[in-house]
């Protein structure tokens, strides 16, 4: 490893100038991390981008960031949109044979058969059950063929097969739906966005500050730093260049080898606990650990976010409930109803009232206990969101937890707080039978 040395050397380096450089600037003052709305996807991303498209938003710049949108986001569609008299609306609401709420819609207002652009919002929430299905029947009930659908994540990794439908009615990418990404399509447009706002100050610096958000949530270089970048420090030659190589894949090694560490180490805490647990991929139970899953997490592997650990609680009519600690962009945990051995609970309750005493269950766990709780079709009966959140995503927030979790295992702090949290959950749920 020695090779690696002078790299880490002059990356260190560079760390050391942006932060010192963020000191002297203010480059550390962020209004949108100070209200705690950075990865809030409808109170913060869905809104201000909702505000800087729409063409009568308090920006009074009309359809300028529109229209850069359009030219800048699959430029081959929609070149003709009506871009001056659109309508954007967020968290629009649609009923009938389905329902579902589409986070932004933008359509053409005062023109016939308007166009609509549709887009899906995922920071960190998972899919629902049939969601791009629904939206899509939306559209083209709505806006015949005349829309695109956009399903808008931080890397532009494709919906699950959950999302897109069954084999006989299922999406196609590029036809019926459109991946895109914060850290591709949306930063390069906000880019753009920040350089027509050059002599608006306000807009202009709002945006940066935004810019700064999303490039920290995607794990890339800020590209307002005034640090000398990686590339004028290192001499970019064969051997160095292999280095970087090297240091890559070896790092992928590492999240991987610390990632089963991690799941066999709460699995061993919570069996020694009397806990009856086994591992989950995919809604599906399976037997033995395999890191090839954990590989897939970081190769981008479609459809497959979305495993962890199942601890079985207890059944009662004719459900059986059991508690399930997941990873998808971060670790949560939550209480699912199954039946049958059907792993996707709402498919087995969506469409009816929950049954009587599983409800009394829920709304105690609400009132009584903290949990949260979602409209049913997110799947979750409750569910817990944490404060020290844990993630082995391939960015800077999440190098706190792993670093100490790589010296200390299952003495770290993060994961004690973890195991604590989640027995005594435990304890609560398993005392729901009795009341």
């Amino acid at each position: 490893m020695d090779h690696f040395k002078a790299v880490f050397e002059k990356i260190n380096l560079i760390k050391s100038n942006e932060e010192r450089i963020a000191k002297m600037s203010g480059n550390n003052f962020n209004i949108f991390k100070v209200l705690g709305l950075s990865s809030d996807e409808n109170r913060l991303h869905s809104a201000f981008i909702a505000e800087l498209l729409n063409p009568n938003g308090s920006h009074a710049q009309s359809d300028l960031f529109l229209t850069l949108f359009i030219q800048n986001v699959y430029p081959e569609k929609f070149r003709d949109f009506d871009t001056k008299n659109a309508t954007v609306i967020t968290e629009h609401h649609f009923s009938g044979n389905d329902t579902g709420r589409i986070d932004i819609l933008i359509s053409e207002s005062q023109v016939n058969n308007p166009k609509a652009i549709l887009i899906e919002n995922k920071i960190y929430a998972g899919d629902q059950e049939n969601q791009l299905v629904r939206y899509y029947q939306y559209g083209q009930n709505a806006f015949q063929n005349n829309f695109l659908l956009y399903y808008l994540s931080l890397d532009g990794h494709e919906p699950s097969d959950f999302s897109t439908g069954s084999e006989d009615s299922k999406l196609k990418s590029g036809k019926h739906y459109f991946p895109i990404s914060y850290a591709d399509q949306i930063l390069n447009w906000l880019t753009l966005c920040f350089k027509e706002s050059a002599a608006l100050p306000g807009i202009r610096e709002t945006i940066a500050q935004y810019i700064t958000i999303l490039s920290n949530l995607c794990g890339i270089s800020n590209p307002f730093t005034m640090a000398t970048k990686l590339e004028e420090l290192i001499t970019i030659d064969q051997s160095n260049l292999e280095s970087l190589l090297e240091l890559k894949s070896s790092f992928k090694w590492f999240l991987i080898e610390r990632q089963e560490k991690f799941w066999e180490l709460l699995k061993t805490n919570f069996s020694d606990n009397s806990m009856k647990v086994r591992f989950f991929h995919q809604h599906t139970i399976i037997s033995q650990w395999n890191n090839r899953i954990i590989k897939n997490y970081y190769d981008g592997v479609r459809n497959n976010k979305g495993y962890g650990l199942v601890i079985d609680l207890f059944s009662i009519d004719d459900y059986s409930l059991k508690l399930k600690v997941e990873l998808g962009d971060y670790l949560q945990y939550g209480v699912m109803a199954y039946k049958d051995n059907i792993m996707k609970w709402e498919r087995a309750l969506k469409k009816s009232p929950l049954p009587e005493n599983i409800d009394r269950i829920k709304n105690n766990l609400l009132d009584k206990y903290n949990w949260e709780s979602r409209d049913i079709s997110w799947g979750w009966l409750v569910w817990k969101k944490r404060e020290k959140t844990i993630s082995f995503r391939e960015d800077t927030k999440s190098m706190k937890f792993i670093s100490d979790f790589y010296e200390n295992g299952e003495n770290s702090e993060a994961f004690k707080s973890l195991v604590e949290d989640i027995s005594e959950d435990y304890k609560v749920l398993m005392d729901q039978q009795y009341k």
